[in-house]
């Protein structure tokens, strides 16, 4: 298992906040070439995402969803039912949007300067449709596979397709 190494906190001092973090990953994003962002904020789950758009050279537009995670810090906030003093585990969203942009940049150049091509890099994060139609994302989908598995894919052979000619012998 990966872990950081032990007393290490990135970002822990960090002095720029939320909003200017989404600004810089969105500027970064559309100096790379994304067509689109949107930052999705979700009060009730405590949940951020982002997706962009990208344009591929086959002119179709490929999605990318990414939820990061939160680094949960202990602090002590003020809880005014007990009117005292509390310690509480909350997300610190600050640093990770500093992690976000990080780890953007790191793919982003690594796509820009021939290293590996958009798909692959950010695989995971590609916005799929599963054979119900619901939208999710290939890690999403292909992740359970894979444990399901036990290291191989498990997924369902492709469909035959009834309507394919033969280029050879043409049309039935």
């Amino acid at each position: 298992m990966i872990r950081p190494p032990k007393g290490r906190k990135p970002y822990i001092g960090t002095s720029v906040g939320v909003d200017q973090s989404k600004n810089q990953i969105t500027k970064l994003l559309r100096d790379y070439g994304a067509e689109g962002v949107v930052w999705g904020d979700n009060f009730q789950t405590g949940e951020v995402n982002l997706r962009f758009a990208v344009q591929r050279e086959d002119g179709r537009t490929t999605i990318f969803s990414i939820t990061p995670a939160a680094f949960k810090e202990k602090h002590t906030s003020y809880d005014p039912v007990k009117g005292r003093s509390v310690t509480i585990e909350a997300p610190n969203w600050p640093r990770a949007m500093r992690l976000l942009h990080a780890w953007l940049k790191t793919k982003l150049e690594s796509i820009a300067y021939g290293l590996t091509e958009v798909e692959e890099e950010f695989l995971a994060q590609m916005v799929v449709r599963d054979a119900s139609g619901r939208e999710t994302t290939a890690g999403e989908l292909i992740l359970p596979a894979i444990e399901q598995g036990g290291g191989r894919l498990a997924l369902e052979p492709p469909r035959k397709r009834e309507n394919v000619v033969d280029a050879e012998s043409g049309p039935a």
